[in-house]
């Protein structure tokens, strides 16, 4: 299934960033001793010897009883945003992944720990659900949020009846033709 992946946007990294050093934002700045902290603004590793700034992050954009805020990294100085919004960033193929799915209230609904090599068949399936509104995926071993995926434009509806080889309604009304390929990322849609 098609999805976007949303990482921490750069005005909010930049408020994240200057409240922390101001302290009016619980957290500190960190220089990294060993390469891994990922900056949730570009989504990619820090290196040794580069400055973090490490703080409590709230990834709900509402409240519920699931709405738990996480511990985050983010680069010191500013860092060029993840942009390649269709493709999951490298960082996330390695070790272990929490990925949940949550409805429009905030809710839980599944969830999953995976290798990062699965992520995308876990986000598949989770997506699949017509309940899921969007994913948080987590280090499955540190417990912190990394980024947030949400279905593409157009998402494909198994409670539309579709299946393959024929035509599903998407949410926008149209209609999709699924293509099977077994390209890096497994099967593709386009429209018809």
């Amino acid at each position: 299934m098609p999805f976007t992946v949303t990482a921490i946007d750069s005005a909010t990294a930049q408020i994240c960033r200057d409240e922390v050093a101001s302290g009016t934002r619980p957290g500190r700045r960190v220089t990294l001793d060993e390469a891994g902290a990922p900056c949730r603004h570009c989504l990619r590793p820090g290196q040794i010897g580069e400055d973090m700034v490490l703080f409590t992050y709230q990834p709900f954009a509402g409240d519920g009883p699931y709405t738990a805020p996480s511990p985050i990294f983010l680069h010191a100085e500013g860092c060029d945003p993840y942009d390649d919004r269709d493709e999951l960033p490298a960082l996330l193929r390695h070790g272990l992944r929490a990925v949940r799915s949550y409805d429009d209230q905030h809710d839980l609904i599944d969830g999953d720990v995976v290798a990062g090599t699965d992520l995308e068949v876990a986000i598949d399936r989770l997506l699949n659900d017509d309940r899921a509104a969007y994913l948080h995926v987590h280090s499955a071993t540190a417990g912190c949020f990394t980024c947030r995926i949400d279905p593409a434009p157009g998402r494909l509806r198994p409670s539309d009846g579709g299946s393959v080889g024929q035509g599903l309604a998407s949410d926008d009304g149209q209609q999709l033709q699924l293509v099977v390929a077994l390209a890096a990322g497994g099967v593709r849609t386009s429209r018809s």
